[in-house]
């Protein structure tokens, strides 16, 4: 059984009362070195309480605080928790829309988690062909995808779209037969680079590092969300890699660092929970009937 800290104050104190008694009592000399001697011997004794005391109340102190900080660790991280729901969660159903109908999710996917790692322009060359790359270029520039982001736009709410008067070769207004101005609806291009690229993919990954600089940094316990939140976080941070990696030179300041960081320890843990898990059911196996030899 473990002893408790004010357990062994308590056997301390006890023997160092019985040492300072057998001292006083084995005291030798005239009444007033006695005097003396027993004077000294009480006042080592009452330093020792006082140390003893303070030690025991700097050791609670410090067991309270820890336990606070533990407490506070643990709540940062349900809080993060629902931020995560609210501000990438809630971006990424639109994001992982629009690059699926756009085949920009086809190129990501082929990406394989445990490849990515240092997220730069390095890496990504390795991992992405040159078509490859040049693909998502294309699409990205294409009026596909801005039409795509339109139409996304619209099921959200967010209008990307401009109402333009119609004109002629030498720019002048065409009428309708009210003799009003002819107008259609065309994409605006610049507000889908605006409003989706620059402001909905951008804000995503800002929010996703500040969400995991809580945890790189320990101000929030991760254990507390890992299970419910990692394989999500994975497939984000997996579709997202493209816009990290092509925006980090090697070498240079480095972009998101704490998402990659925090990636990389969620995906570890996350192939050393899976290869365990084989190694254990491989171990569990059971043998079918075995033929016994006939003598």
């Amino acid at each position: 059984m473990k002893k408790t800290s004010k357990q062994i104050g308590f056997k301390f104190l006890a023997v160092a009362m019985i040492i300072l008694l057998f001292c006083i009592i084995n005291l030798k000399g005239s009444n007033l070195e006695k005097l003396y001697y027993k004077s000294q011997i009480i006042g080592i004794f009452v330093a020792i309480v006082g140390v003893i005391i303070s030690v025991r109340q700097y050791v609670h102190t410090s067991n309270n605080e820890i336990v606070k900080f533990k407490n506070d660790q643990v709540q940062k991280a349900i809080d993060l928790a629902e931020y995560y729901k609210d501000n990438i969660l809630c971006n990424m159903y639109m994001i992982n829309q629009v690059y699926y109908l756009t085949g920009i999710k086809d190129i990501v996917d082929k990406i394989k988690k445990s490849d990515m790692k240092n997220f730069d322009k390095h890496e990504l060359d390795e991992i992405l062909s040159v078509s490859e790359k040049e693909k998502l270029k294309e699409i990205m520039q294409s009026e596909e995808f801005y039409s795509v982001v339109a139409a996304v736009c619209r099921d959200y709410n967010i209008n990307v779209l401009d109402t333009v008067i119609q004109r002629d070769q030498d720019g002048n207004i065409i009428l309708d037969n009210n003799g009003q101005p002819k107008k259609y609806v065309e994409v605006n291009k610049n507000k889908v680079i605006d409003l989706f690229m620059n402001r909905i993919v951008s804000e995503t990954l800002n929010n996703l590092e500040y969400f995991s600089m809580h945890f790189t940094y320990n101000t929030a316990n991760d254990t507390v969300v890992y299970q419910s939140l990692h394989k999500t976080y994975l497939d984000v941070v997996q579709l997202l890699y493209y816009n990290i990696a092509i925006n980090n030179d090697k070498g240079a300041d480095r972009l998101f660092t704490n998402v990659i960081e925090l990636y990389n320890i969620w995906q570890e843990r996350s192939q050393d929970a899976k290869t365990k898990e084989i190694e254990q059911s491989r171990s569990t196996a059971k043998k079918g009937f075995i033929a016994q030899n006939v003598a």
